[in-house]
């Protein structure tokens, strides 16, 4: 699923009777809400409302436009570009940030989510993708500008003229723009840019790239980026793929032999192959673990992943490197380091990997238990904590915090409590609101003594809750 390419105009909105459901795990100020055409109130057998999907909606949206206090105003900006996002482009914008900036812009009547639910044990689900409601949609392009503080288009307009003027390789589009008159895409431009803000990125990474003396034969995204953009937002603009399709155009080359995308390296070990031509890494042979290049691994090739019972993803490094030790785990298991919250290429992997089960294993406390969380919406499936428990919690040793940090940590927790995994719900609350101990936790490696030896049963009762599709929310 990818965002709509329509501009942010008035929706209309049909007249659509709508119910409200008392469903578990939504965040306060938040309501869930099934939407139909007057009479067509669907049900099953047993006379039960029947639902693919619910919204989320505020209980008491505000009045007017105002932007949420402390939001970010490009991120908001950005979401403002088009009527939907996916909850997809969403996360991988906002990364650990995508769950709670959502839930912020719901309670604040700026979007509803739609997310799924699960009618059995009446818990909402993932969120599938955000949408304006008809008051933010409504003035979504004038609020964008605002909060860009851009200048008009005209304005920018005579900016590109200017900024081609005398560069060889721009003379036809500036021509093209010239003759056009007007702050749109000209027509025949090589761009073929499909929105003006495309095409002024791209003129703008352009210009840079055939004046600047001292550019890379292959920059990275970012160098090209900071210089070109450094006038409104630098590295934090993003190369969309209409943005990347418009500069292969205009430069009659793909993007691969343009830029140098960093890769980085996926710790494996376990059942997993992958083959590239003569080249193969197999993570079950070469110890301690096999590094998979993150893109690579998605862009050619093939993967393998033979007799293999599932995926376990460890935050650590130090508890990663000690279950890659333990060949009755790394035999059936494909063992990956998760290295905090997940990179896009982690979760990638992960997706390809579907429908092997996910177990977790992180630090017990507020971040570990965000991470969790943030894989699973990443992914978009569930996800089996191990070893993750309120009696590991209560038994400690806890790490020490500041009274500052604790804060935090039990107000994070509070939030966490009402999405995590079902497993991990009553751990947050405990971090949240136990006397004495609230805001605290502990690291992974101080569980090993008791984890290790136990792992091989607890990775079992993963599979079982897998087959029979209980738990691992």
């Amino acid at each position: 699923m990818t965002d709509t390419d329509d501009s942010a105009d008035t929706v209309p909105t049909p007249d659509l009777e709508q119910e409200e459901l008392p469903l578990e795990g939504l965040a306060h100020g938040i309501r869930a809400v099934v939407r139909y055409p007057p009479g067509r109130r669907r049900v099953d057998r047993s006379g039960r409302l029947k639902y693919p999907h619910v919204l989320l909606t505020a209980v008491d949206p505000p009045n007017g436009t105002d932007p949420p206090a402390g939001f970010p105003h490009e991120e908001l900006a950005w979401l403002l570009k088009h009527r939907r996002r996916s909850w997809k482009s969403v996360t991988e914008r906002w990364g650990e940030h995508a769950a709670d900036r959502a839930d912020t812009l719901v309670r604040c009547g700026v979007v509803e989510a739609k997310a799924e639910a699960d009618r059995e044990f009446m818990i909402v689900g993932v969120k599938t993708s955000l949408h304006l409601t008809s008051a933010w949609a409504a003035s979504a392009g004038k609020r964008r500008l605002e909060l860009l503080r851009r200048t008009d288009p005209a304005q920018t307009r005579s900016e590109l003229l200017r900024l081609m003027e005398g560069v060889s390789q721009l003379q036809h589009e500036r021509e093209l723009l010239a003759a056009h008159g007007r702050a749109t895409v000209p027509p025949g431009s090589a761009t073929r840019a499909g929105a003006w803000e495309t095409y002024e990125f791209v003129l703008r990474v352009a210009h840079w790239w055939w004046t600047d003396p001292h550019r890379r034969p292959r920059p990275i995204p970012d160098e090209t980026l900071s210089i070109s953009h450094g006038h409104r937002k630098g590295t934090h603009e993003v190369w969309t793929s209409a943005r990347v399709h418009a500069f292969e155009n205009l430069m009659k080359r793909a993007i691969s032999d343009l830029l140098d995308f960093p890769d980085h390296e996926i710790r494996v070990r376990g059942p997993l192959r992958w083959f590239n031509g003569e080249t193969a890494i197999d993570a079950s042979r070469t110890p301690p673990w096999s590094g998979l290049p993150s893109r690579g691994v998605h862009m050619v090739g093939r993967l393998e992943r033979a007799d293999a019972d599932g995926v376990f993803v460890i935050e650590n490094v130090g508890t990663f490197y000690r279950v890659c030790q333990d060949p009755e785990i790394t035999r059936t298991w494909i063992c990956v380091w998760g290295a905090g919250y997940a990179r896009t290429g982690l979760v990638e992997l992960l997706q390809r990997l579907s429908p092997l089960p996910i177990a977790v294993w992180g630090d017990l406390d507020a971040h570990g238990i965000e991470i969790i969380t943030n894989l699973r919406e990443r992914v978009g499936r569930a996800v089996y904590p191990v070893a993750m428990t309120a009696e590991a919690w209560r038994a400690g040793p806890h790490r020490s915090r500041s009274q500052e940090r604790r804060r935090a940590d039990a107000g994070k927790a509070r939030i966490l409590a009402a999405k995590a995994p079902e497993e991990l719900r009553h751990v947050a609350e405990l971090i949240a609101t136990e006397p004495d101990l609230a805001g605290l936790g502990l690291e992974q490696q101080v569980q090993h003594g008791d984890v290790f030896p136990v792992l091989s049963e607890l990775l079992a009762g993963v599979l079982a809750s897998a087959r029979h599709g209980t738990s691992g929310a």
